[in-house]
This record gives structure tokens, sequence and C-alpha cells, in this order.
């Protein structure tokens, strides 16, 4: 079902909301909020998460986050602190739902959404368990791993100007989301093979697609974003981190890294051959939910 909720400074933020069969007869079910990657809607790989896991008994909403499909907020933009307290704002609908138990509600995070889950679960004690997939644990050490030394200098140059202007006149100099995240043609022939009711607004179908842009302090946002700085603060509530051992998007070792940082309980799961396209679509989107099913099962 189609449901709205709202930030604290009004935004709506649009939502579906997947109940399993039974829920609302009395009885209250655990309950996961699916947080999308960088496409930032609800429509892309959500949907088969949603249904595999509210077949097994879980309440689930997927939502766009604020300025991109159908939710509310300015265009284009894109925060992960922002993400973050969009997520908790979804933990808080679902918790005031009368078929949810508000004491066993879970996030999962897939890509980019990975990333955001466990900086989100760090900060709010009402999460219970939380899943990583093909998650970057540091901002940095992931904008440099998609850059050779050169292009990285340069990139770190073009930032620090672009903060030093942003402060004297107010504005950030916005460049094509690719120059952002410059992914591979790999992974992009992959990506063009991902359906969708409704391309998302912030990842083009492909290099040849006119990318959107973006402000340069989005690109400085996400740099300085490690959420294996407080992946501690998570335990003693677990914490499932999955990734493809072939990802070619965000290297394994910044997941491992994410991993070693968080307290116990916790769990790893690396997936032989898998890229990161694999684990969102097909034989892989299933095995790595699966896997997060389990997990919840047992933790919520």
């Amino acid at each position: 079902m189609k449901v709205r909720f709202h930030t604290p400074g009004g935004l709506a933020l649009a939502g579906e909301l997947t109940l399993p069969a039974g829920a609302g007869s009395g009885q209250r079910v655990a309950a996961i909020v699916l947080c999308q990657g960088l496409s930032g809607v609800k429509e892309k790989v959500m949907p088969e998460a949603a249904a595999l896991l509210a077949a097994a008994g879980f309440a689930c909403l997927a939502f766009d986050y604020r300025g991109f499909g159908e939710s509310e907020g300015a265009r284009p933009r894109l925060f992960p602190l922002e993400r973050a307290d969009d997520i908790r704002h979804a933990v808080t609908f679902l918790s005031g739902r009368p078929e949810v138990d508000p004491e066993r509600i879970g996030l999962y995070g897939l890509s980019y959404g990975g990333t955001v889950v466990p900086w989100a679960a760090a900060f709010d004690l009402r999460v219970k368990a939380a899943a990583a997939v093909s998650g970057s644990g540091n901002g940095e050490k992931w904008m440099r791993s998609l850059r050779t030394d050169r292009r990285w200098r340069e990139f770190k140059r073009l930032l620090e100007q672009d903060r030093l202007e942003t402060v004297r006149t107010g504005k950030s100099r916005t460049v094509p989301l690719t120059d952002i995240v410059p992914f591979g043609e790999r992974f992009w022939r992959k990506y063009r093979k991902l359906s969708s009711d409704r391309e998302s607004s912030s990842l083009p179908s492909g290099p040849a697609a006119a990318p959107p842009e973006f402000p340069l302090s989005t690109a400085a946002a996400m740099t300085d974003f490690s959420p294996d700085r407080v992946a501690g603060l998570i335990s003693p509530r677990p914490l499932l981190v999955i990734h493809g051992e072939a990802d070619d998007v965000c290297p394994v070792e910044l997941a491992k890294d994410l991993y070693r940082r968080a307290g116990e309980p916790k769990k790893l799961v690396i997936l032989p051959g898998r890229d990161h396209i694999d684990l969102d679509h097909g034989e892989g989107l299933r095995e790595q939910l699966f896997i997060a099913r389990d997990w919840f099962r047992e933790r919520l």
C-alpha cells in the first residue's frame, strides 16, 4: 500500500508498505525498513526484497529519499546524513503502525543504502538489527578506489576549491553525477539490464545518457561520510554485512573494514564471484536476500 510520512521540516516522503499475510489481525509483526542505494527510489530492487521478506512474515517499508521519486525535496540533492535522517523517520513511521511491533524493527540497506544503514543504526537505538549489503564503510577510501592516483589528487583539489567558494558565495558548482562516482563500463552494461517502472532521478541509464548534475558539495559530503567510525556503536545490536567478492563498485576490503570495526554480535558473508550488480537482481539478489531473511528471523 502507498503511504506518506514527513520529515520534521515538513517534507512528505513517499513509501510503499508491504504487510505479511495475517498482519493487522491483532498480532504485531517485526518490520524492516528497506533502504535504497544511489538511485534513491523504491521501485528498483526493493519490490523483490519486500515480497521475499513479507513472505517470511515481516512488514516492509520501502521509500523514496527526499528529492527523489515521489518524495518532496530540493532536486538534485544527495547528502548521506540527510538520507540517514530519512531512514530514522521511516523507523518512526513504522513504530506507529498498529500492525508493527515497535520493539522489532530492523534496517536492510543495498548498495549506497548499505553504506548509510550502519550510520543510521549506530545512532538510533530503536533499530534492533541491521543488514548492510554491498555498502562502503569509508567514503574517502571508496571515492579514491574509483580513481587513479592522479585523478584522485585532481578530485581532492576540486573539492577543496569548491568548499572555499561555497562558504564565500553560498553556491556549490554542479557537475555530472558520473564525475562524482565514475563507475566503469562493465557496471553500466549490467546496470542497463535492471528494469524499473520509473527510472531513477539520480543514475542515468548508462554513460551514453545525459547524467544529472549534482553540486560538488554532494561529492564532499559523500567523501567525508565514514560509517566505519561509528560502527562500534551498533553493538550489542547485531549487524550483518554481505558483499560480493568481485564487487567492481565498492571493493570488498571496505566491507571487511566496516565489519572489523563493528562489535559483536556480527556476521560477515562474502559471496564468491559476485560483483556489485550481481547482488541487485536474479540469483545473486535471491541469494543475499535469503541470507538477510534468515538473519532477521534469528535477530528480530
